[in-house]
């Protein structure tokens, strides 16, 4: 960094004089953009995409093993799909032993193929650090420190909402992006239901665009970024020798 941009760090207060460190994710995500943004001398802007990358490669063993769970399942879907009906039927009967009976062979099924029923909750694991992340980001926007307010691209002030609407236009066009490509991945012939969820969701990130167009820039850059590393993500996934892998 140049001798401008550290005697702007010099002068900066420090996020953690401001009592926002923790050891709660946003505390210690707090503290990791500033260590980028005042040890590392990056500016505001790339110390929130930064930050977004950071956030993602934490949580990629999380979204590896759903990946490799989901794959799994999908496998095995055609000889669940069955057991699954068979449970139902017997469920309507009131048949208690049959319904025993079914699951055992359900259970056996996961068993042979080193499935676990609860293989997707590996995906609420990121749960915490995107949460976190967001109230970080945000909470760094509501303090509105002097470098914010003079760092950015076209809008020199990270802490207002973007005055063309340029970026939660795109942060919508990815989450409908990331949708079309999750879609990919469902058997919509066996779960049509997960079409309609898929199309629910559409929908719902539309109405979504109202609400990001009115948090911080900063924040915004911030999910955007999320965005498109989940999206890169998933095409890494898709390569054939990583997904059989």
């Amino acid at each position: 960094p140049d001798a401008t941009s550290t005697l702007a760090s010099i002068a900066e207060p420090t996020l953690q004089s401001l009592n926002m460190y923790s050891i709660w994710p946003r505390g210690l995500l707090v503290r990791l953009h500033e260590f980028i943004h005042l040890d590392l001398g990056f500016g505001w802007v790339s110390t929130i995409v930064i930050g977004a990358l950071v956030c993602r490669i934490i949580v990629l063993p999380f979204a590896i093993k759903t990946m490799r769970m989901s794959l799994a399942m999908a496998k095995i879907q055609p000889k669940l799909a069955p057991l699954q009906e068979k449970i139902s039927a017997a469920s309507a009967k009131g048949d208690t032993n049959q319904m025993l009976a079914t699951r055992k062979e359900m259970m056996l099924l996961f068993e042979q193929n080193k499935v676990s029923p609860l293989g997707g909750l590996w995906g609420f694991a990121q749960i915490p650090v995107m949460i976190g992340q967001f109230m970080a980001v945000r909470s760094m926007m509501q303090n509105v420190l002097d470098p914010l307010i003079h760092s950015g691209i076209w809008l020199k002030d990270l802490t207002i909402p973007d005055p063309i609407y340029l970026v939660p236009i795109l942060s919508t066009a990815l989450i409908n992006l990331q949708l079309k490509l999750a879609s990919r991945d469902q058997d919509m012939v066996n779960r049509p239901v997960a079409g309609h969820m898929l199309n629910i969701f559409s929908l719902l990130s539309v109405v979504g665009c109202l609400f990001l167009s009115r948090l911080p820039l900063g924040l915004n850059i911030a999910l955007l970024c999320g965005s498109l590393f989940t999206i890169v993500q998933t095409l890494v996934f898709r390569i054939p020798p990583i997904r059989s892998g």
